[in-house]
């Protein structure tokens, strides 16, 4: 497995209303540019819709939003992003697993996001290098 950190990124929640997010939506893939590495990412709940975003990315994603279908917005965050190797299906309980490291060493987790083989934690920025140093230990010692 490879193991890379990505700092500097907000999650903003937004209200599950599809009307809104079909409209919203192009203009906020609009303003992202992964060519330079900017990250997004997206997970969506049944009351809800989350989108990560680097923190430089705020203030023009925030502008092609009505305010009203902003619920929330965390700063500070962080993301670790592990890109599994061959044969990791056949590994019962990996992420559980990786996720129970993280506990062990008194870390909270804001959020996860799948889409094998990367599996994604996001946290807050102040514990990125304990948690980071943990999953090394845990993958390579």
């Amino acid at each position: 497995s490879k193991i890379s950190t990505k700092s500097r990124l907000v999650h903003i929640t937004l209200s599950r209303d599809f009307a809104f997010l079909s409209e919203a939506f192009p203009k906020i893939l609009a303003a992202i540019k992964p060519d330079v590495g900017e990250v997004l990412r997206i997970s969506e709940g049944r009351k809800s819709f989350k989108i990560l975003v680097d923190q430089a990315n705020k203030d023009a994603i925030l502008k092609v939003i009505k305010k009203e279908y902003v619920l929330d917005i965390t700063e500070d965050l962080a993301e670790i992003n592990i890109q599994f190797g061959e044969g990791f299906d056949r590994v019962r309980g990996i992420r559980a697993t990786i996720l129970n490291e993280i506990a062990i060493n008194n870390i909270d987790i804001e959020e996860t996001v799948g889409c094998l083989p990367e599996f994604m934690i996001i946290l807050k920025e102040k514990d990125i290098g304990k948690a980071h140093d943990a999953l090394l230990t845990f993958f390579y010692k």
